[in-house]
Parts: structure tokens; C-alpha cells; sequence
């Protein structure tokens, strides 16, 4: 789906989001940035 703003990590959220792959595009009006690969990242 379509995220306006995505947060990774928040002293609210139990783990954090690691982003391990993306891709990103910009055809001159709007752009993208997809998450190929990610995990959650366990706080010790």
C-alpha cells in the first residue's frame, strides 16, 4: 500500500525495522521508494 511517511524505529515500537534492500525511482513529478528486503532488528 501507499505510506506517506514510515517510521523504522520509536521508543513506542518493541523492535525496530531494519531495511536491508530497496529500490528508488523519480520520474520528474512523484517518486518511489520500495522495501525489497527488511526484518525486524530485536533490541538486546
Amino acid at each position: 500500500g501507499e505510506a506517506e511517511t514510515f517510521v523504522t524505529n520509536c521508543p513506542i515500537f518493541e523492535n525496530s525495522i531494519k531495511i536491508n534492500q530497496s529500490k528508488k525511482s523519480w520520474d520528474g513529478y512523484r517518486g518511489r521508494f520500495e522495501i525489497v528486503d527488511a526484518e525486524l532488528n530485536y533490541h538486546a
